[in-house]
């Protein structure tokens, strides 16, 4: 059930209108040795059908992995170190379902002066590709294949001439398609002291340059990038596209921008195979690569061994999406790009702008703007390229119930409530079964029925429940059980289990013992968890409580004490 609202939108100019332009001198002589068959063999290989669009928590995410571990491993076999940073994400962030393992690939050359080596300058591209439509494969090969090849040769041509003072950390992250979520967890969980992070470049989809463009982002967040950086951007055959005094904040160098980094964020634009099955190895544009390494490679090594320390620069003007299209104006959302029906829905709204002043609230679905049907990213596009500055137009967006401010359960929108009933019968002294409902609000559906029985036999007691629900919360069909038996009035065992039918997956088992007088109560409590991705693996948990009468209670988890134990 959706409603569907049409708002009225005043539309301003927006930002990127006024970008400048600089057009370079003539090429010079290359001083690279990295190759475009360098380039093409990466991208072919991980934008490759074998490794299924290497999404967060597939086969086809191991395998990058791997094949980066290694090429990073082969680079630098005697100087670098190497490390794989494991964090889990949802699929659906916004759900918190389907949670999954993903990764994010290190490494590290020391930096070879005393003083500065404790100083570090990040390269950093995110390695997974968008979730796959049904019966094709999303394979990424400009987003983000393009920047990860670059991360693997520009880490293979710094550790072959050790030309850095500073500390070079090369990442690859791991969920940046959910949400920035690698990034996010790096900076959260840092393997460095982020204060002493002089810069971060992020490189994604650098890999269809048109007419020697390339953009870049993040050119304000230092006050003294400009005296550096001008030289540094003429040096290669390309004409540089500042984005202005703003963040774009959909990649991975915005959560370092967040821990006060200074940052530059390289993109050659969006394209008619952005995050679609077309988005080909075969597509790329390996001389412009070429010329935007170059380029990278003497900046890294500028900031790497220059003695000044940028000085960070917080900018407030949100960028808009780095694109060709010619739109002169704004709606001022966040597109959700794990969206995959039709429309553009809006992961947050931004403050001040056209979107919000309109009303618009996070969740909700754009499906057509003036004339035009908004289906996908590029229809989107479209639609705002063609609206004037200062101009009113209608838009038509789709908002969930989910998505509003009304809970689900409330019966606020409503004229008529939920029946709910319940019926228990007492068969003896030893059995006991109880049935619940409840009846959608015009008393059509069966929204939610369970069993729940307990059956005792002198110091054994055994539960049953079962759950179904067909509702707005969602549909489940679980079962689940327990079984307690007591030594004495004081010592008792207990086992507990709950399966999930509907998936065909246990989610956890329990065992507990428990001491119980009349003013301590101590329990050891062993609990096992499933998770719904079979890829990831059970968690495990001893907890250990004490709870004294009238006092307080007492609570150790020895998970990580557990972990370390089988580790050795």
């Amino acid at each position: 059930m959706k409603n569907t609202l049409y708002l009225s939108i005043l539309f301003l100019a927006s930002c990127a209108s006024n970008m400048p332009s600089v057009t370079t001198p003539e090429i010079k002589p290359t001083k690279s040795d990295i190759t475009i068959e360098d380039f093409k063999t990466h991208i072919e290989f991980l934008s490759s059908d074998e490794l299924q669009g290497r999404g967060a928590g597939t086969e086809g995410d191991k395998i990058a992995v791997s094949y980066i571990k290694q090429r990073f491993y082969d680079a630098a076999p005697n100087k670098g170190k190497i490390e794989v940073q494991e964090h889990y994400v949802f699929k659906d962030r916004r759900q918190k379902k389907d949670k999954v393992l993903t990764y994010n690939v290190i490494g590290y050359l020391v930096g070879n002066d005393e003083k500065l080596k404790d100083e570090f300058v990040v390269i950093g591209g995110h390695y997974d590709s968008t979730e796959n439509p049904p019966g094709k494969i999303n394979n990424g090969a400009d987003d983000n294949a393009s920047g990860t090849s670059m991360v693997i040769e520009l880490f293979e041509k710094f550790s072959a001439t050790n030309n850095h003072k500073r500390t070079l950390v090369f990442m690859a992250f791991g969920g940046e398609e959910l949400g920035l979520l690698g990034s996010k967890h790096f900076v959260n969980n840092p393997t460095i002291d982020l204060d002493n992070v002089q810069l971060m470049v992020n490189l994604d989809m650098i890999g269809r340059m048109e007419d020697n463009n390339v953009q870049l982002g993040g050119s304000a967040t230092a006050e003294n990038f400009s005296s550096i950086l001008d030289p540094l951007l003429m040096e290669e055959n390309v004409n540089v596209i500042e984005l202005g005094e703003g963040i774009f904040s959909r990649s991975d160098h915005y959560n370092f921008y967040k821990k006060d980094i200074p940052v530059l964020f390289f993109f050659t634009g969006v394209h008619d195979d952005y995050h679609k099955p077309s988005d080909d190895a075969h597509k790329i544009n390996y001389n412009g690569m070429k010329s935007i390494s170059n380029m990278v490679e003497g900046i890294v090594e500028e900031f790497a061994n220059t003695p000044d320390r940028l000085i960070f620069k917080s900018v407030d003007q949100e960028q808009t999406m780095p694109q060709p299209a010619k739109m002169k104006v704004t709606l001022g959302i966040m597109p959700d790009y794990s969206f995959d029906k039709k429309g553009i829905r809006a992961d947050s709204i931004i403050e001040n702008r056209p979107g919000q002043k309109a009303g618009m609230i996070d969740g909700d679905i754009v499906i057509k703007i003036k004339d035009i049907d908004v289906t996908d990213i590029y229809k989107y596009m479209e639609a705002l390229s063609k609206i004037e500055p200062g101009t009113k137009t209608q838009m038509i967006i789709l908002r969930d119930k989910e998505e509003s401010f009304i809970p689900n359960r409330s019966s606020l929108n409503r004229t008529t409530s939920n029946l709910f009933g319940s019926v228990t019968n007492k068969f003896s002294e030893n059995i006991e079964i109880g049935y619940n409902f409840s009846l959608d609000n015009d008393l059509s559906t069966l929204e939610y029925n369970g069993i729940n029985t307990t059956m005792t036999l002198n110091n054994i007691v055994t539960k049953f429940n079962f759950i179904e629900e067909n509702g707005e919360r969602g549909d489940a069909n679980i079962a689940g059980g327990s079984i307690a038996y007591s030594l004495d009035d004081k010592n008792s065992f207990s086992f507990s289990t709950r399966r999930n039918r509907k998936i065909n997956l246990t989610e956890f088992y329990d065992l507990v013992y428990q001491y119980k007088n009349d003013c301590l109560t101590a329990g050891i409590k062993y609990k096992k968890n499933y998770y719904s991705d079979g890829a990831i693996k059970p968690t495990e948990n001893i907890l250990f409580t004490v709870t004294l009468f009238p006092l307080t209670t007492f609570e150790y988890d020895a998970e990580q004490d557990l972990k370390r134990y089988r580790n050795n």
